[in-house]
């Protein structure tokens, strides 16, 4: 008996497969690499993922164990045990021609199910191949044949993971688990257990990509692959006596099989019809066609160029010596360029994706069918554009702040103005009348922010987005968000930012993940949000003019375009590809527009109100017994010596963290009027609004950030927005002091 240990493994191994030893490995005499570290841990009833090169006998290893473990001789009649999913209709095939014959020693069926054949649903086979889209369609139409299934194995995985299909597949693996618990459930099926097998060739990272697809799954990687012997034989001449002479010396050399490459298909029925008559192999040579077509030949050179790691790691395995110099060219390409180049093509990707869906879109109207283009062309010549895209989209805000500054002044006058007037001479000393006029002014500050600004801000952003200007804006905007790490999938949760925080971040939290999701949850933060920009328009619109409005939206930006640029540093790798919907050009309805302003609203009443009169009693009472005095001496540090502020705004600062539009009611309170103009000068109106812009948005803001990105980095953002609030009004009101003494 041999003593050698790997000759001891196999035997033992053996035994362990007394029913599927015969069908699969006894007419080679032994077991592959691949086999060898798969078989075992499958018998156990470990999830599995198997990396191997091709013709490694991959199939074998999977199948042979599961069905040892899950497809006993005495086994329940009529209930699919294995399902196999594939990514090809070609490969269903190929597979079935293969394990036709030893499933039929084992007195197993074996079903396909493809759009070409199919089964009966009343007799499952014990072993069915498909497609994931196939299992789909079974799931819909015949869900009750998965509930006995015992294993699931995932062929060629490394050709679905990251891809559409391979979302669906995921999602089908879902579906089928859900089968299996809810038999359970019932007593239809003993437990709700699957084992999981994929099998895959090289992956960047397999431990991640079998963690996408089922739970504790280790990974067995295995050399091997089957051992080819080439010789180039040149047809110059007279090919045909050359390639008879060559394969006459078959039969002595003891080989078996033959691959015989061509340059085209007219060679290849040629030499063909010429073997055959004397062929060593009998009638047995067969045709096959395996062209690279132009268009894919670009598509993998574009995914190098791209620096994609699945083509990278199958060049470094089978020309390990050309790779290097592929990589040098690459880089000298980049050199050339502003950036590096697998950034510059999927920037240039994403852009000719939303250029030909917006041209599909443009292309069916009755002006062009004419041979003219109408208004929605030329919006979308100007829109649409890399560069004059940005400036219209500027326009569009400016002319956005410009019509809500001359409406809600306007509105304003009418409204706030009246009320306060009416009521300056009811100046109450009890208890009870100091609460009752802190609930009218709490009344009276609600009217004067939510009804001359945020109500026309929010109703003219829903109006730009129904018409579709938003989708538009998103589209430009793109390849800026990739200069701070971010896709532009994540340009509509920021401009939805305008409205409000909260539904921003989790807009965002559904289009990113990971390292991105964070900084654009937090970059979010700093979007000026209704309650904010009502503000910005109540103070900075009436004391410091358009110019002022214009000039805090515009130091806005900045800020956010640097902190995206820190806190993307050392991490700024280009996003996945996303074509933006583009919607066609409409006018909203009355109706929509009425619903969706309502919408986004709706929490005045239900939030916002009962914090506005709470907070005006709270700070009312505060002031009464002079508790104020305590909190506005203990923020002395930063409201006084820092920010150059009148000390009685410690307390109106601090009650911001719960709704931005408390803090400016109280400031109202605490400064005793609403002309602040006459209290503070410029430079100070300045500061404050900065100060409020960058604070913490609201409470809101912090729950759902906590949610979505977790209480760590939820309290980093809390902490960064505290900072930047204090450092950018800070420097601000230096550098207006600085500039007040230069001019002075």
């Amino acid at each position: 008996m041999p003593s050698d240990p790997a000759h001891a493994a196999a035997l033992a191994l053996k035994a362990r497969l007394p029913r599927s030893w015969p069908a699969f490995f006894e007419r080679h005499g032994n077991f592959t690499p691949a086999q060898l570290v798969a078989i075992p841990p499958l018998l156990d009833g470990v999830n599995l993922l198997l990396c191997a090169p091709t013709a490694s006998g991959k199939t074998a290893a999977v199948l042979a164990p599961l069905i040892e473990r899950h497809l006993p001789p005495r086994r329940p009649p009529s209930q699919l045990a294995i399902l196999y999913l594939v990514p090809t209709r070609a490969l269903v095939s190929d597979l079935y021609a293969r394990l036709e014959q030893p499933l039929g020693t084992l007195g197993l069926r074996l079903g396909v199910k493809t759009r070409d054949s199919t089964f009966r649903t009343a007799a499952p086979p014990d072993l069915l191949i498909t497609t994931p889209e196939s299992a789909d369609a079974l799931l819909a139409s015949a869900a009750p044949i998965f509930a006995g299934l015992r294993a699931l194995v995932i062929d060629e995985l490394h050709l679905f993971d990251g891809t559409p299909r391979g979302d669906q597949m995921r999602a089908v693996i879902t579906r089928i688990r859900a089968v299996r618990t809810y038999a359970a459930t019932r007593g239809d099926a003993p437990d709700s257990t699957i084992q999981y097998a994929a099998l895959s060739a090289t992956l960047s990272d397999p431990q991640a990509t079998a963690a996408r697809y089922f739970t504790s799954a280790q990974v067995v990687q295995a050399g091997g692959g089957r051992h080819l012997e080439a010789e180039l034989v040149a047809m110059d001449g007279d090919g045909d006596a050359a390639l008879a002479t060559y394969l006459s010396d078959f039969r002595r050399r003891g080989w078996r099989k033959a691959l015989v490459f061509c340059n085209s298909r007219a060679e290849v029925e040629h030499y063909a019809a010429v073997t055959r008559p004397n062929s060593p192999f009998g009638s047995a040579v067969f045709v096959h066609y395996s062209n690279i077509e132009a268009a894919r030949r670009r598509e993998i050179e574009q995914q190098f160029a791209a620096a994609d790691s699945f083509i990278e790691d199958e060049l470094g395995q089978h020309f390990p010596q050309l790779l290097p110099h592929f990589q040098a060219l690459r880089q000298e390409a980049g050199l050339r360029l502003p950036r590096p180049l697998a950034e510059e093509m999927h920037a240039d990707r994403h852009h000719r994706a939303a250029t030909l869906v917006e041209a599909a879109m443009r292309m069916g109207s009755p002006a062009s069918r004419q041979g003219r283009h109408g208004w929605r062309y030329w919006l979308d010549e100007l829109f649409l554009h890399p560069q004059w895209g940005l400036i219209g989209s500027l326009a569009v805000f400016a002319a956005v702040l410009f019509v809500v500054f001359e409406i809600s002044g306007w509105i304003d006058s009418m409204t706030t103005a009246r009320l306060t007037e009416a009521f300056a001479d009811w100046q109450p000393h009890s208890m009870a009348g100091v609460v009752a006029r802190a609930v009218l002014d709490g009344l009276i500050g609600l009217v004067g922010i939510v009804v001359p600004y945020m109500v026309p801000l929010v109703m003219l952003l829903v109006t730009l987005e129904e018409a579709g200007l938003m989708q538009r804006i998103a589209f430009v905007v793109d390849r800026g968000f990739h200069q701070i790490g971010l896709h532009g999938g994540v340009a509509v949760p920021f401009l939805l930012g305008l409205g409000c925080n909260v539904p921003a971040i989790s807009g965002a939290a559904r289009a990113t993940r990971g390292r991105e999701r964070v900084i654009a949850s937090v970059l979010i933060t700093f979007v000026p949000c209704s309650a904010r920009s009502a503000i910005i328009l109540a103070i900075a619109g009436k004391y410091l003019g358009a110019g002022g409005v214009f000039g805090i939206f515009a130091l806005t930006l900045v800020v956010i375009a640097v902190m995206g640029r820190l806190l993307s540093r050392g991490d700024r790798e280009p996003g996945p590809g996303q074509v933006q919907e583009i919607p066609a050009y409409a006018l909203p309805t009355w109706r929509v527009l009425l619903a969706e302003t309502w919408a986004r609203t709706s929490d005045i009443l239900t939030i916002v109100t009962p914090l506005l009169v709470g907070g005006s009693v709270v700070l009312a009472l505060l002031t009464h017994n002079g508790a104020d005095v305590i909190i506005n001496t203990l923020l002395m540090p930063v409201t006084v010596w820092w920010l150059g502020l009148p000390l009685v705004l410690g307390v109106p600062l601090l009650f911001g963290v719960l709704r931005k539009e408390l803090s400016l009611l109280m400031i109202y309170q605490a400064l005793a009027t609403q002309e602040i103009g006459n209290l503070l000068d410029p430079a100070q109106i300045v500061t404050l609004l900065l100060f409020l812009t960058f604070y913490i948005p609201c409470v809101s803001t912090f729950a759902v950030m906590l949610k979505t990105i977790g209480r760590r980095d939820a309290l980093f953002s809390v902490f960064l927005s505290v900072a930047v609030a204090l450092l950018v009004a800070g420097v601000v009101r230096m550098a207006l002091g600085v500039v007040q003494i230069v001019v002075g």
